[in-house]
């Protein structure tokens, strides 16, 4: 059983090596979640102010009194009437809301578009059905104050909101996604772990490039010139490498990279790895029980 100080610095070294990962899911998520909102959301709102000069009606039912009128049929047949407006009434309440002001004799119809004059009518119909509405019931109290005006406070969904959400939840995303690779992967390998488990008869290290982005470098990584004549003076002439979990195309990347023909050479073997490297595969490698040296690129 590991100590927890162990397995705590496993789990700091895993998420150092995908933070770029987790970096990159944040940013994908909210860019998208605010170029939606800025196609999809209403650029325009507007608002029409209903307000009780009488006040018959207690401030705590207004709202809910106005609500349930708000939605009857009269109501918006009246005002999809003066609309043109025909059929069915969700799309007139697509754009179309009540909000009534806590502990006041204020109600506010606004209306979101992408259209100024669309949003200014549609505001200025509802609450004039509203009035009406009320009048119907035998409550004269209430009057539309004023003309229909740009709303001060946009109520609903923004691209800043939606920006925000999508920023949680790219987080929480890249979160899962970390903890999942780590109990099916942990931990990151590294040079002292692949020693470890290889006991290679001697060991070599060599820079790779882009070492901050972590799980989004190439496997293997890419080498620098210098690197890579460093890597052909360790390989030398005469050697068997072994390159353990990679895939074809990857073999035949670091054949090219290193200028050498990859299981060519019979007098050392020389084992290849990287961070990306999981220990399953160098098992594997150990498991041919020919004694090699370990290549560690970083």
């Amino acid at each position: 059983m590991r100590e927890p100080a162990a397995d705590d610095g496993l789990l700091a070294g895993w998420l150092a090596h995908h933070a770029a990962l987790m970096i990159l899911i944040v940013a994908v998520a909210t860019t998208a979640s605010a170029i939606w909102g800025a196609f999809a959301l209403p650029s325009t709102e507007v608002w029409s102010i209903v307000v009780d000069s009488e006040q018959k009606v207690p401030a705590r039912q207004l709202g809910v009194v106005a609500e349930a009128l708000f939605r009857a049929e009269d109501t918006y047949t009246e005002a999809m009437g003066q609309l043109g407006m025909t059929g069915d009434p969700a799309p007139l309440y697509a754009i179309a809301r009540l909000r009534a002001v806590p502990e006041s004799r204020l109600l506010i119809v606004t209306a979101r578009t992408n259209d100024l004059y669309t949003a200014s009518t549609t505001s200025d119909a509802m609450a004039q059905a509203l009035v009406h509405a009320f009048e119907r019931s035998g409550y004269q109290g209430l009057r539309v104050l004023g003309a229909p005006q740009a709303a001060p406070i946009t109520s609903g969904l923004t691209v800043p909101v939606l920006a925000l959400a999508g920023a949680v939840m790219g987080m929480l995303l890249a979160l899962g996604t970390s903890i999942v690779l780590y109990r099916v992967r942990a931990p990151v390998l590294t040079m002292d772990r692949a020693a470890g488990i290889l006991h290679p008869t001697r060991i070599a290290s060599i820079p790779g490039r882009a070492r901050v982005i972590g799980a989004l470098r190439p496997h293997p990584p890419s080498l620098s010139p210098t690197a890579t004549r460093i890597a052909g003076g360790i390989i030398g002439q005469g050697a068997w490498i072994d390159t353990p979990g990679m895939s074809e195309p990857q073999r035949q990347r670091l054949e090219a990279t290193l200028a050498i023909t990859i299981g060519e050479g019979e007098e050392r073997r020389i084992v290849v790895a990287d961070p990306r490297t999981s220990e399953r595969d160098l098992r594997v490698a150990v498991a041919a029980g020919t004694p090699a040296e370990l290549l560690w690129i970083s």
